[in-house]
């Protein structure tokens, strides 16, 4: 369904894409010069190897999901065309559309921002906080947050020797900072005594949360339902697809949002059942995904 379903793109992306299909080993003519009546050069390159259609098909695909993956979750269009390039030759390669968006938002480009774009209003922290607390529902043992987690994702630590570690004091500030996160968090745990979070609380603890923080969070916890349910439809097949289409039709139905295309938007919960049971979990995870920054990027925009 995401194959099918990869929003279209302007000319600008179109370009976009073709350059990076190119740096990433497929051969795309850019223009021709028959189209503007200019006669053909005599003299012909040897051919290069030929590429199964199948496989033109696929990066083509592939490209355009990677391009609507970047712009929901960072914003702002790909144009580092090399860099677009790689992370499209790594999913030609076979790498998972939830390994590449791991790398997304483990980026030091989306760590910087968390940082630069702080606070998120009240809309935005509002639909966050209630998706959060029905999220937290599929859970027995329910997660704790506390004010630490509002704070940008923290800089990984190296180790020492490594020439990207940029000093001593650094690795000193880093160690520290996920101590007082660790403890933050363990206090908040106790004081929960075993309670699940309600959306009133987590308004509270999210409230200087980017808005690139929420969508982190949120999303996280997406997965850890996803998994959840795969581990269980190892014995009942049905169970995480029961799950996504209850989950679809709920955000399709009362958070009034455009998912980027009309199949996305339907309310029917059977028709997201009958594909879900059919989809590859890569595929149904990278629609949970993309659900989930295109309903918080939408709430963020309208309380602008």
């Amino acid at each position: 369904m995401a194959r099918k379903l990869a929003c279209r793109s302007n000319f600008k992306f179109v370009l976009l894409i073709a350059v990076a299909l190119s740096f990433s080993g497929c051969r795309v003519q850019l223009w021709d010069p028959t189209w503007f009546g200019l006669p053909q050069k005599v003299e012909e390159a040897p051919a290069p190897p030929s590429i199964p259609e199948g496989s033109k098909r696929a990066a083509a695909s592939n490209a355009e999901i990677l391009s609507e993956m970047y712009q929901v979750i960072f914003l702002v269009s790909p144009k580092n065309v090399p860099d677009f390039g790689a992370y499209l030759d790594t999913l030609n390669q076979g790498a998972s559309l939830e390994g590449i968006y791991n790398g997304f938002v483990n980026s030091a480009q989306y760590r910087q921002f968390e940082k630069q774009y702080q606070g998120s209003g009240g809309q935005a922290l509002k639909v966050f906080s209630q998706e959060m607390a029905l999220l937290e529902k599929e859970f027995k043992i329910p997660t704790i947050f506390s004010f630490e987690d509002a704070k940008p994702l923290a800089s990984p630590l190296y180790p020492k020797g490594d020439p990207s570690h940029s000093s001593q004091a650094e690795e000193v500030r880093v160690i520290e900072y996920q101590k007082k996160r660790l403890s933050e968090r363990t206090a908040a745990r106790k004081a929960a005594a075993g309670k699940a979070q309600g959306a009133e609380e987590l308004e509270k603890i999210f409230k200087t949360a980017s808005i690139y923080t929420l969508k982190r969070y949120l999303a996280s916890q997406a997965l850890r339902v996803i998994r959840q349910k795969s581990t269980q439809a190892n014995k009942s097949p049905e169970i995480l697809a029961q799950w996504y289409s209850h989950w679809v039709a709920h955000l399709v139905k009362n958070r009034k949002v455009d998912f980027g295309l009309e199949l996305r938007n339907r309310p029917e919960e059977e028709f997201h059942f009958k594909w879900a049971m059919e989809a590859d979990t890569d595929i149904l995870t990278w629609e949970v995904l993309n659900r989930v920054h295109r309903l918080l990027n939408v709430a963020n925009q309208n309380q602008k």
